[in-house]
């Protein structure tokens, strides 16, 4: 299928200004505005982990769903929380072209450039060919994004970070079946498999995982967190820091009330985070 690796988590919101500064008052840095036909994002990035595949969050609001492109309108047709892993692909017309004989249904690959003005005053042009699934083809929606011009998302002034996140290393999910879930994987992501609950779930030669709990599994882990038994959904992410006792100090001077689990790793809750559960791992 040509995937890489999870590229990035894609996060609704209804207030992209509102969404970003609360990031910001978490100590990420956090990308300006950029406008897209009928979308609007900001980024929060990371340094690249491997060739060909980008690693950072998109903080996406739905600015005009007549203008947006299928099927966006109906993945952000949701609350505020996370609702799309984006993988990498090294060809995004080979990988439309193997999900459709594989059965499930992609569109003509769509290739895109934009202008995004920085607070600098400088503007940069990223540009991808992007893959995009009809939705309700498989347990989390994801599609496929082939990178031309990676280097806009690795700037040094974008993946410095005052809570010391140095990179997103897993996306977490919610499912009454982690297993059966996972194996729907193998064979679209070229994945391997490893644990049973929750099941890591890694493309081709990646390293971002998906992390498929249960609802049990994940509300011992991670205290204070809200789930249901019949829950399917995408809940949150996984960093790595390179401190993660400065890291928690930092989040602990905000109202976000982190809950340290043990001495290599803490969380925030979703209602602290725009919907989005934090899991932050790292040295002691």
């Amino acid at each position: 299928m040509s995937i890489l690796d999870i590229d990035h988590l894609m996060i609704k919101t209804g207030d992209l200004a509102a969404a970003g500064d609360r990031f910001a008052e978490l100590g990420f840095t956090v990308t300006a505005r950029s406008d897209m036909p009928g979308l609007a994002n900001r980024l929060i990035c990371f340094d690249a982990m491997i060739p060909g595949a980008c690693n950072y969050i998109e903080i996406m609001q739905l600015t005009d769903p007549d203008a947006a492109p299928p099927p966006m309108p109906d993945v952000l047709d949701a609350p505020d929380g996370p609702v799309s892993t984006v993988t990498a692909t090294s060809d995004a017309d080979a990988t439309a072209a193997a999900l459709n004989a594989a059965g499930i249904r992609v569109p003509p690959p769509v290739s895109i450039r934009r202008d995004w003005p920085l607070a600098t005053g400088e503007v940069i042009s990223p540009a991808f060919r992007v893959a995009i699934p009809l939705t309700g083809q498989t347990p989390f929606y994801w599609n496929a994004c082939q990178h031309h011009t990676p280097q806009h998302y690795t700037r040094p002034e974008f993946i410095r970070h005052a809570n010391h996140a140095r990179q997103m290393i897993a996306v977490i999910a919610l499912a009454p079946d982690p297993a059966a879930v996972a194996a729907a994987y193998r064979g679209p992501w070229a994945a391997r498999l490893d644990g049973t609950d929750p099941v890591a779930v890694t493309a081709g030669p990646g390293r971002v995982a998906l992390r498929i709990f249960s609802a049990d599994r994940l509300v011992h882990a991670c205290p204070g967190m809200v789930a249901g038994p019949h829950d399917r959904r995408l809940a949150g992410l996984v960093f790595a820091t390179d401190d993660i006792n400065a890291a928690f100090a930092r989040i602990d001077a905000t109202d976000a009330r982190p809950i340290r689990t043990a001495p290599d790793r803490f969380h925030v809750l979703p209602q602290h985070a725009n919907g989005c559960l934090m899991i932050f791992e790292g040295p002691a």
